[in-house]
């Protein structure tokens, strides 16, 4: 320690200049960037600051000649080439400064110059900061961020550089070089472009000389008398400084523009870490800490403080839409109208039309071919521009291209499935396959015929820009606003096959060839093919229908309804077939009313197995996590109703807790469970009397969180004195267990093969057969997208119809896997 402070004694001038960390972390790779920069601002220096800076000058010459003595004292001051201080750079911002260097030559002499130019404003900054925290810790911190980004530039900022002087200038100077720069090139600095970097250093510059920080709005942050507000949300740290965050209420009618900012108090770093999204948390118990008055015209998107506001005002704009009788009118943008589809397909099926004016003629037949594949296919440009033409036989055993087959008139669709690890085989799992063939309309197939009918890629070269140049002219024939762009013409006949499933994006994604891992949904989802192809039929026909125009195909099929267990599946590859769950079942209840029949039947297999179909009824119609305690007490379950609260792969604050709903069967087993329980303490306390303290702990009232201040983790501590509802027993009866997914698949059988969590796979793909919508499955399953609650103020989903119309799709579930209600082994033999 002596010789630590020795050390820093020595070193003072410097380590105060640039604002050192305690440990000299990378000192020698930042003294030699500084002392570069240095030797650039001394020309520029005052008088009054020479005679310091020439004693830094003297440390730093001394620095080389002290090496080998601060690295015995200071390990950390040689990095090497690979590390970084990343976790300095909200604590140390002036120091960072110096860590990166130019990656080309070409502007390296300007950006020194310019940070040379900068640090008397940043020394000044780093003063502030910490007598100041709020509101200049952010700013210094931003500033030496864009520095260091710098070092890499975009191609603006790229051009500004180039144009800066090789020579460090004075503040003011520096400030005028930046805005004349700026005019000749014709560039911008605005806060949220590509010279957001350039127009935060003029900021600074005009601080230094005018010792006001420049706004170009109305400061909605100001200092009240109440006390300190937070930092905004997009700049904030997550530092100990930072012990608040601010909330905006925007109104959106333009005569009357106010405002209200919100304050909540930061409790932890867990607690900060959660709020960047948490959808759960309700917004009125906040307590309101001002009303400001903002210009109108000055809204922008930034203003929405938290994505959660911004979900919750599109929920509002629904909700409007619902209570005003729109619910068959488009409420997005998305849709196209019936006389705009009519248009464009009317200029696909006539290519003498004027709106083909802008296209050469020669290129006309591929263009409409490649904007048909666009609108009926459902596919991106990538997608598209690899299409090829050929014989289905002929496709390659992998292969991520769609094939064209003129001769049938068909089109195989490659489908992304999740990334699974693939089961084991003869795991008694769904079919499923990586691609589907595909009837498509005779309008579809005669612009495709126009084509020369050769095997091979079907477009050349990408035929994009010309389908825009295509669009833009029906746009401005037809004065169409908003636009019918590319990407609302590719979502039209998706889209529609998801409101007929009814109600889920789970098809539109696996038809469009879409990565289903960032959709939860459609990672627990199978989709026969043949559904694929009779919601297309139907949707392409309801699209034409609007349309005016004919969309039919050859062959006609019925409206989707129930398929056969042998057709092929797109999407989840560990769906177990009913079958399997079937077959799990008998052997569970056979070995059941084996042991129950058996005088001699050891109490842990007997009780142990009864836990098993319990457990195996509950997350085969419920869908809940296979994790350990599924149910953990029995004040989650409401007997009456069946809904059950369920906070798995959740939180500290309960942010992804919620609702299933439980079949009457179920809660009519788990009763029967209990009683199986009450039954089993007469064998415990002959066993293990101490396991007693667990079960009366479990039927005690407990002192858990409210929903104002929500801790899992301490409700957890306190869950974990009592017994589960669900539990196992040691071999030797003497000790309670979890219920893990593990130790319950070895009480399966031999019939299963799979993960426990499988059987989430299954109810999700069954409800999505019995055409349940995907609305009222992620209220089951607890998915939903982000800033979505199933159970929220906005929320129009009714539990009544919610609960009747899973319960007539789980009914013949029960019937068809053979789960039943039965009373304890304990109390009576099964038969």
């Amino acid at each position: 320690m002596a010789a630590q402070e020795r050390i820093r004694k020595e070193l003072r001038p410097l380590l105060r200049l640039i604002g050192a960390p305690d440990d000299l972390i990378g000192l020698f790779r930042i003294v030699e960037e500084f002392e570069r920069i240095l030797a650039l601002f001394l020309p520029i220096a005052g008088q009054e600051s020479i005679q310091k800076l020439q004693r830094v000058e003297a440390v730093i010459a001394s620095i080389e000649a002290k090496r080998p003595i601060i690295l015995q004292t200071f390990p950390r001051t040689n990095l090497g080439k690979r590390k970084t201080l990343t976790d300095y750079y909200g604590t140390h911002p002036h120091y960072t400064i110096y860590e990166t260097l130019p990656e080309e030559t070409i502007f390296s002499g300007q950006l020194r110059a310019l940070i040379a130019s900068l640090l008397p404003v940043c020394i000044r900054l780093e003063h502030v900061r910490i007598n100041i925290p709020y509101p200049y810790a952010d700013r210094a911190v931003r500033l030496s961020r864009y520095l260091r980004q710098l070092s890499k530039p975009n191609t603006d900022e790229r051009k500004l550089l180039l144009e800066l002087p090789l020579h460090a200038l004075t503040p003011d100077k520096m400030c005028e070089a930046i805005s004349h720069c700026c005019s000749r090139l014709g560039l911008e600095l605005k806060s949220s472009g590509p010279l957001q970097s350039f127009q935060h250093i003029q900021r600074s510059l005009m601080w230094f000389q005018e010792g006001g920080w420049p706004t170009s709005h109305g400061n909605i942050f100001s200092r009240q008398s109440h006390g300190k507000p937070g930092e905004r949300r997009q700049v904030s740290l997550e530092t100990k400084d930072s012990d608040r965050r601010v909330e905006i209420e925007i109104c959106l009618e333009v005569d009357r523009p106010i405002r209200m900012a919100r304050y909540l108090p930061r409790p932890d770093e867990v607690t900060a870490r959660e709020e960047k999204f948490d959808p759960n948390q309700s917004d009125d118990v906040a307590p309101v800490a001002a009303t400001i008055e903002l210009d109108a015209e000055k809204r922008c998107v930034y203003q929405l403080e938290n994505r959660r506001r911004s979900a919750a005002q599109n929920a509002r704009f629904k909700a409007q839409a619902i209570e005003l009788a729109n619910q068959n009118l488009p409420i997005d943008r998305r849709t196209l109208s019936g006389y705009e589809l009519q248009c464009f397909l009317h200029a696909l099926g006539d290519l003498n039309l004027p709106v083909w004016d802008v296209i050469p003629v020669r290129s006309r037949s591929y263009v409409a071919a490649w904007a048909a594949c666009r609108f009926f296919l459902s596919r991106d440009e990538a997608d598209v521009r690899k299409i090829r033409a050929g014989e289905i036989t002929d496709a390659e055993g992998r292969y991520d291209y769609p094939l064209w087959s003129s001769r049938t008139n068909q089109f195989l669709l490659p489908a992304v499935p999740p990334r699974h690890a693939p089961p084991k085989p003869n795991s008694n799992t769904v079919k499923t396959t990586n691609r589907f063939l595909l009837s498509v309309p005779e309008l579809l197939v005669r612009i495709l015929k126009r084509l020369p009918n050769q095997p091979g890629l079907l477009f050349e070269t990408n035929i994009e820009k010309s389908f825009e140049k295509l669009l833009a002219q029906i746009n401005q024939h037809n004065n169409f606003k908003p636009e019918i762009s590319p990407s609302r013409l590719q979502g039209v006949v998706a889209e529609q096959m998801s409101r007929m499933a009814p109600a889920d994006h789970v098809v539109s994604i696996y038809f469009r060839g879409q990565p289903p891992n960032q959709h939860n949904p459609a990672v627990y989802s199978v989709i026969p093919v043949s559904r694929l192809q009779l919601l297309y039929e139907e949707a392409c026909t309801r699209v034409g229908r609007r349309a005016g125009v004919s969309l039919s195909q050859v062959t006609q099929s019925g409206f989707p309804d129930f398929t056969e267990a042998s057709d092929l599946n797109v999407g989840s590859l560990h769906v177990p077939q009913a079958s399997a769950v079937s077959a799990t079942v008998k052997h569970i209840v056979k070995e059941l009313r084996a042991l129950s029949a058996s005088p001699g039947a050891p109490l842990a297999r007997l009780h142990n197995t009864y836990t098993a179909y319990v457990t195996l009824f509950l997350l085969a119609t419920s869908g809940i996590r296979a994790v350990s305690s599924p149910l953990p007490a029995i004040f989650d379950l409401d007997p009456h109703t069946g809904i059950c609260f369920v906070s798995d792969k959740d939180n500290p604050r309960y942010g992804n807790a919620h609702l299933a709903w439980l079949h009457p069967v179920l809660v009519e087993q788990i009763g029967l469970y209990r009683q199986h329980v009450t039954r089993l303490r007469q064998s415990l306390a002959l066993i293990n009397p101490s396991s007693l303290d667990r079960l009366d702990a479990s039927v005690e009232a407990k002192q858990l969180s409210s929903h104002l201040s929500p801790k899992r983790d301490l409700d957890q501590e306190q869950l974990a004195i009592s017994s589960p509802l669900l539990f196992f027993l040691s071999h030797q009866g003497a000790d309670l267990l979890d219920v893990s997914p593990s130790l319950l698949a070895s009480y399966l059988g031999p019939e299963w093969s799979l993960r426990v969590g499988a059987l989430r796979h299954f109810v999700r793909s069954h409800l999505l057969q019995y055409n349940r919508s995907g609305e009222l499955i992620n209220a089951l399953l607890g998915h939903g997208e982000r800033g979505e609650s199933a159970w929220g103020k906005f929320s129009t989903l009714p539990p009544l119809i919610w609960r009747k119309q899973i319960e007539e799709a789980i009914n013949p579930c029960l019937k068809k896997l053979g789960f039943a209600a039965i009373p304890s082994p304990l109390l009576a033999s099964l038969r």
